[in-house]
């Protein structure tokens, strides 16, 4: 009997009403199903691509949500959105992956409106929505290519086919074929919302730079349904590192010409599992470079010496990026706001209680979500992944662990405040000793430095000399 695959596209009708501070959207009698979601309203004095505002519009305009909504054909459903001062651009998402905060923008598949001006109140505005998110068209690199395999681990722990799922890139260096040679492998882990395709402008520099210094370049994905896995076993995400232990390192010594020497780099939420690889599991790397880690020391970047999440000691908003003004409240309201995973639910997938029965976002939180202050039990629970902390309590261990074997950069100006958590822990380990290379990017931001030609090759050239 044939297989046939059935593809059902629909459109629908937005039909925006601002009365009285409501919005009303009306989907056209033309939807052919039903799609479920939360339906997420961004309200913007800033102009902003249909597909998605982007994080720092979301953080600091206003959002109007309605939750665990069924849209039927010909449905209508009406959003409180407060005052508005016009004008002012609208535009409507529906959340069904609760994935909204991770990106800012429509999943794959998902479905939302054509950009809105709002010009004033009392005024009807129509406009047609036939959006739908494609998936995303993946490059084609002749020597990077897909491997995936599905994690009996995960399996084994309850989670389904597509979280099992493990994806990387595995890119050889010129002429692997025709030796018998063995080559260090270098593991890399992108940052918050990206993917193993984030850094393909790196990997193609450090393509040029293989044919004097020859490594195998494996790319690893590290999203999870709650975002950033950071290669920890949690509750939430599942045994995570153990799959990139015991099943992605035994898959690239299998089927490549490996020599036993490995080397792991990361970004961001990526540079800190880089560095939490290298501590959990020193004897399969040989040595770990990050750049701008999350916090390495937890208390002075999460509370300061308020002990709230939210206000400093004289009062004024903790900030998360000062240099757009956003707050430390405004990151964790939004999420919470939408019931959508961002940044802050990514954190409480690794280090937090997971409750999947809990209503809204399903982790006990190290702080109150609605005033920031510090929840000590949960707090004490997270205070155990903190790597200052780690290296303070075990210093011999420390020592073995990270001697030589590790480097950590940052930008100067680094927006999200992480070059004060870096170089706290570099402090802490000079001051027990333990030799490691830390260095300042001088204007450097939290990214901008990255993929400039001199810092591309220093890296290489670290990786390098960290696995010989």
């Amino acid at each position: 009997m044939r297989a046939f695959r059935v593809l059902i596209f629909f459109c629908f009708l937005l039909t925006t009403v601002c009365s009285a501070e409501t919005l009303e959207v009306k989907f056209s009698p033309e939807q052919q199903e039903s799609r479920k979601g939360n339906l997420i309203v961004v309200i913007s004095k800033e102009k902003f691509p249909p597909t998605g505002p982007g994080i720092l519009t979301v953080w600091q305009e206003r959002l109007a949500v309605v939750e665990d909504l069924e849209l039927k054909p010909g449905g209508t459903v009406k959003v409180e959105v407060g005052s508005l001062k016009t004008p002012v651009y609208i535009a409507a998402y529906l959340d069904e992956n609760k994935d909204f905060m991770g990106t800012c923008h429509a999943g794959a598949d998902e479905y939302y409106t054509s950009q809105l001006l709002f010009t004033g109140k009392g005024k009807r505005l129509f406009t047609k929505v036939d959006a739908r998110r494609k998936p995303r068209t993946l490059p084609t690199v002749s020597w990077l290519k897909e491997h995936s395999f599905i994690s009996s681990r995960m399996l084994d722990a309850g989670f389904g086919r597509d979280e099992a799922t493990l994806k990387f890139l595995v890119g050889l260096p010129p002429g692997y074929w025709q030796t018998d040679e063995t080559y260090p492998v270098l593991f890399v882990t992108h940052g918050f919302s990206g993917n193993r395709w984030a850094y393909l402008n790196r990997y193609r520099q450090w393509r040029e730079m293989m044919t004097d210094k020859p490594m195998i370049l494996v790319s690893l994905d590290s999203n999870s349904r709650f975002g950033h896995h950071l290669f920890l076993n949690s509750e939430a995400n599942g045994p995570r590192f153990d799959v990139l232990t015991k099943e992605v390192v035994p898959y690239i010594d299998h089927y490549f010409r490996s020599n036993g020497k490995r080397v792991i780099y990361g970004q961001s939420s990526g540079g800190w599992t880089a560095i939490s690889a290298l501590q959990k599991a020193p004897q399969l790397f040989t040595g770990a470079v990050a750049t701008g880690p999350d916090p390495l020391v937890l208390d002075s970047w999460w509370f300061g010496t308020s002990g709230n999440a939210f206000v400093k000691s004289d009062g004024s908003p903790r900030m998360l990026c000062p240099d757009y003004s956003l707050t430390m409240k405004s990151m964790v309201e939004t999420e919470v706001l939408t019931n959508s995973y961002g940044q802050y639910s990514a954190f409480m997938a690794c280090f937090s209680p997971f409750q999947p029965d809990r209503p809204g976002l399903p982790f006990l939180s190290p702080f109150d979500p609605k005033t920031g202050a510090k929840d000590p039990e949960v707090w004490d629970i997270w205070k155990g992944y903190e790597m200052d902390g780690w290296v303070r309590a075990h210093p011999e261990q420390a020592r073995e662990t990270f001697s030589n074997r590790l480097a950590l950069f940052v930008g100067e100006k680094d927006e999200f405040g992480l070059r004060e958590t870096t170089q706290q822990f570099s402090k802490t380990l000079e001051e027990l000793n333990i030799p490691h290379r830390y260095q300042e990017i001088p204007g450097g931001g939290h990214t901008n430095y990255l993929e400039k030609p001199d810092f591309v090759k220093t890296c290489w050239d670290l990786f390098f000399e960290l696995a010989e």
